[in-house]
């Protein structure tokens, strides 16, 4: 077989496997989100906040330097987006890229 052809279909599947990796990293994320009820105890950036136990409440207004991201936000990604994903894969897609995988 032609180099570039091989290269691609390797490059191809490793992009694959790492696409499937991180769906599958999503979903523990988003089973942690839930296990913890993160959605009601991260605050999204009241500094004075605390949680049940009057500790400090995570703030995402300084999380990781990035002011614009809210907690909406991340459990939009484990959440809703994550569900339309699978969605999808339940068409084949998930048949198809775990034929190619690595």
């Amino acid at each position: 077989m032609n180099p570039i052809y091989s290269d691609h279909i390797t490059r191809t599947r490793q992009a694959t496997n790492k696409l499937i990796d991180a769906l599958n990293e999503l979903r523990a994320l988003k089973a942690e989100w839930d296990a913890l009820d993160l959605g009601n105890k991260i605050d999204d950036g009241k500094r004075d906040a605390v949680d049940a136990e009057g500790k400090p409440a995570p703030n995402f207004g300084d999380f990781e330097g990035q002011p614009h991201l809210t907690k909406a936000e991340i459990g939009a990604v484990t959440g809703t987006t994550l569900t339309a994903i699978e969605e999808l894969l339940k068409k084949g897609h998930a048949t198809n890229l775990h034929r190619i995988r690595a």
